[in-house]
């Protein structure tokens, strides 16, 4: 019988059994595979861990991590900058880190600080410009790109990246500090960084407080005049922010000046000795609009007639229920306004104007007493030439209960003019 013919049962006999791979060693490549797979997780787990508290030893367990790599490169280059010795082995180090990780931002840095060093102003700032864009949370690239734009007087990109600082929570202060520095030193710096506020970033209510906190009062002023005159409406907490420093430092006609400079045009037709005195205009902040009490005051639609007006319902007697800080000159006044009580007990509601500050004491009292209807009350009043700051107020009366609900309107100050 020739092979051809030979069953191919008998055939697979002459070879032989067929060979199979145990069922413990298929089991023990898995393990293996899996045991490899696991130190490669903890490895990098573990150099992320320590890439930033120690770069060395982050990369005795993954020698190729990128963020150890950049810490490294950039632990090196303050250390070669502060001994004086040459920064080639951070430039190596920021090289591998690229190689390693292209987006790592350190060691762009660490480049551009070499290039810096050596002189080559283009690269270092096409280096820094590049680790810049690639991170909005990378401190010391926009840092270094503010400077490097304001010293170039290319502001609107200063104040890009002094964006940026504002962003970032740890630097707030010291960006709001260098802005407001280069604003205040240079009026076209002053402009563009208007132009950024106008834009509203979620940073600028915050700028404008520590601004007002820190700088001088007037530089927060040009600012802010300079937003005004870029077209953006001031928010009352910013004015009231730089009239309030004015006031605590004891210049109460310099706050009240900046406060009306920063107005809204709307605030300005219901501007006089009193501010709002109609209730119908912008409601303002600070000492130089009302403060009304909460829960007890409000500016709602005036029963009986048109627009609105200051509604009170004290809870007991003797509260203060609304106010405002005023600036009068010395001379003779006539405080008038229109009143309505409902519910009155024998309390009534008293409107008092005093001086505040240095000379202290009453100028003037006029109770508002039940009425069904609107009744217009006024009196007169002298500021005297030591009175520089004068408060109106509205106070519940002795007895007044919660059964007392008082309206009022066109609350006015108006000078009486003397003959002679």
């Amino acid at each position: 019988m020739s092979a051809a013919e030979t069953p191919v049962s008998r055939r697979r006999e002459d070879r032989g059994p067929r060979r199979r791979i145990p069922g413990a060693v298929a089991m023990a490549a898995a393990l293996l595979i899996a045991a490899v797979v696991a130190w490669q997780i903890v490895a990098v787990a573990q150099a992320s861990r320590l890439a930033q508290s120690a770069p060395d030893v982050a990369l005795a367990w993954r020698p190729d991590h990128p963020r150890a790599l950049g810490y490294l490169a950039e632990r090196e280059f303050t250390d070669a900058a502060t001994s004086g010795r040459s920064p080639e082995a951070a430039r190596g180090l920021a090289r591998r880190a690229l190689n390693a990780g292209p987006l790592e931002v350190r060691a762009l840095r660490v480049l551009a600080w070499v290039a810096d060093e050596e002189g080559d102003d283009k690269r270092a700032r096409r280096l820094m410009t590049l680790a810049a864009s690639r991170s909005q949370r990378d401190v010391s690239s926009h840092l270094w790109m503010f400077r490097d734009r304001l010293q170039a007087r290319d502001f609107d990109a200063a104040f890009a990246h002094g964006d940026a600082l504002m962003r970032h929570a740890g630097t707030l202060r010291e960006a709001a500090v260098l802005m407001a520095s280069a604003a205040g030193a240079d009026e076209t710096a002053a402009r563009a960084l208007a132009r950024r506020l106008q834009s509203g970033p979620p940073w600028r209510g915050a700028f404008v407080r520590e601004l007002a906190a820190s700088q001088d009062p007037d530089v927060t002023l040009s600012i802010l005049l300079a937003v005004k005159e870029a077209g953006s409406s001031i928010r009352a907490e910013e004015s009231s922010a730089v009239a309030g420093r004015l006031f605590r430092e004891g210049r109460p006609g310099e706050a009240y000046l900046a406060w009306v400079l920063l107005l809204p045009p709307a605030g300005y037709d219901v501007l006089g000795n009193i501010y709002n005195g109609g209730f119908d205009g912008p409601a303002g902040a600070g000492p130089f609009a009302w403060t009304l009490s909460r829960n007890l005051a409000t500016i709602a639609q005036a029963p009986g007639r048109k627009g609105l007006a200051l509604s009170a319902r004290p809870a007991g007697g003797g509260q203060s229920l609304a106010r405002q800080t005023l600036v009068l000159a010395p001379g003779p006044y006539r405080l008038s306004l229109d009143a309505r009580l409902d519910g009155l007990n024998e309390g009534g509601m008293d409107w008092t104007v005093s001086c505040v500050g240095g000379r202290l004491g009453g100028l003037a009292r006029l109770t508002a007493t039940k009425s069904d209807d609107w009744t217009r009350l006024s009196t007169g009043l002298t500021v005297p030439a030591d009175c520089e700051v004068q408060r109106i107020e509205l106070r519940s009366g002795g007895r007044s209960g919660a059964s007392v609900w008082g309206w009022f309107d066109n609350v006015q100050i108006e000078a009486v003019v003397t003959e002679g």
